[in-house]
C-alpha cells in the first residue's frame, strides 16, 4: 500500500502546487509583450520563407530529414508517426523576450487512400470535435470562401493540470499540381477558459500564457500506395519563471510534441476508418 500510495500523493502535491502557481503568478500572465510578439513574428517570417522554397518544383515537399532514417519508411508503413523537434530541442523552447517558441514537425503515411479523401477529412471542421477527441472538445466551421476557411476549435491540453482554450483560425489550402496540396493555419484568437469550465473565457489579463499563438503548416502528397501527411506546428507560450520550472516545464515542453503526435495519429486513423465505411457502403461519403 505504501509503495502504490506514494506516487499518487506526489501527483496530488504537484497538481496542488501547479494550481497555486497558476493563481499566484500574475506577473507572467496576460498577453505577450510587444517585444515577444515581434520576436515570434520574425521567427515565423523566417520559417515561412524557408517553407516557400519547398513548394517550388523540386523542393523538399515532404521533409527528407524525417524520411531519411534507416527504418523511417518501414515505421511509417506500419502506422507509426515520425516526430522531430525543429528548434529549441535542448530546452523547453526557443527563448525570446518573456516567451518561448515551440517548433515541431511530424509525418504520417496513410495507405490505400487518395488525396481527395484525406483533404475531405481534414476540412471537415464541423466534426473535428468528434474526429480529434479528446484534444478537441468543440468545433465548427465559421465561414468558407473557396479554399479559405475560418474555423473555431475548443482545445483541451492536459499535463499535470488541464487547461482549455477557445481558438479561432484562418486556414488556406493551396494546390500544387495533381498530387500535392499544402495549407497554412494561423490563429486569430486564443482565449483560455476558467478552470473546470467549457464556456467561461478568462479576461486576457488572467491568461496563464500556456498558449499565446499557434500556427500550423500542413502538406499532403499522394504517392503510389497512399498519402503522406506532414504537419509543422509552431507555437508561442510564456517563459518559465525561476523556481517553477519543475512544475511548469513538463506542461509547456511536452504539450506541443504530444499534441502533434496525437493530431497526426488521429488523422491517419480517422481517414482509414472513413475509407472502410465508404468501402462497405459506397453511398456514404465523408462530409467535407
Amino acid at each position: 500500500m505504501k509503495r502504490s500510495g506514494r506516487p499518487r500523493l506526489v501527483r496530488i502535491a504537484v497538481t496542488v502546487l501547479a494550481a497555486q502557481f497558476l493563481c499566484a503568478d500574475a506577473s507572467f500572465a496576460g498577453k505577450p509583450s510587444p517585444a515577444t510578439t515581434r520576436a515570434y513574428n520574425d521567427y515565423l517570417y523566417s520559417a515561412e520563407a524557408r517553407m516557400a522554397e519547398d513548394y517550388r518544383p523540386g523542393g523538399d515537399f515532404i521533409s527528407k530529414a524525417l524520411l531519411s532514417g534507416v527504418n523511417a519508411q518501414a515505421e511509417l508503413k506500419t502506422g507509426q508517426v515520425l516526430i522531430r523537434c525543429v528548434a529549441g530541442c535542448d530546452s523547453s523552447g526557443v527563448a525570446v523576450t518573456a516567451g518561448l517558441i515551440h517548433d515541431w514537425i511530424g509525418v504520417a503515411f496513410i495507405p490505400g487512400v487518395s488525396l481527395h479523401q484525406v483533404l475531405s477529412f481534414a476540412q471537415d471542421y464541423d466534426h473535428a470535435a468528434a474526429l480529434y477527441a479528446p484534444d478537441v472538445t468543440k468545433s465548427r466551421l465559421l465561414a468558407r470562401t473557396g479554399n479559405s476557411f475560418r474555423v473555431f476549435l475548443q482545445l483541451k491540453q492536459a499535463e499535470v493540470v488541464t487547461v482549455r482554450f477557445d481558438t479561432e483560425y484562418d486556414v488556406r489550402y493551396v494546390r500544387l499540381g495533381a498530387s500535392r496540396v499544402y495549407s497554412t493555419s494561423h490563429s486569430t484568437r486564443i482565449a483560455q477558459l476558467a478552470h473546470n469550465t467549457q464556456d467561461r473565457e478568462l479576461p486576457p489579463a488572467q491568461n496563464d500564457g500556456f498558449l499565446w499563438r499557434l500556427d500550423s503548416y500542413w502538406r499532403f502528397e499522394e504517392v503510389a500506395g497512399g498519402v503522406y501527411v506532414e504537419c509543422r506546428a509552431i507555437s508561442l507560450s510564456r517563459d518559465i519563471p525561476a523556481g517553477f520550472g519543475w512544475i511548469v516545464a513538463p506542461f509547456i515542453k511536452n504539450i506541443p510534441r504530444k499534441s502533434l503526435q496525437f493530431t497526426l495519429n488521429a488523422t491517419r486513423e480517422g481517414v482509414l476508418v472513413s475509407r472502410r465505411k465508404v468501402s462497405r457502403n459506397p453511398h456514404l461519403s465523408h462530409a467535407g
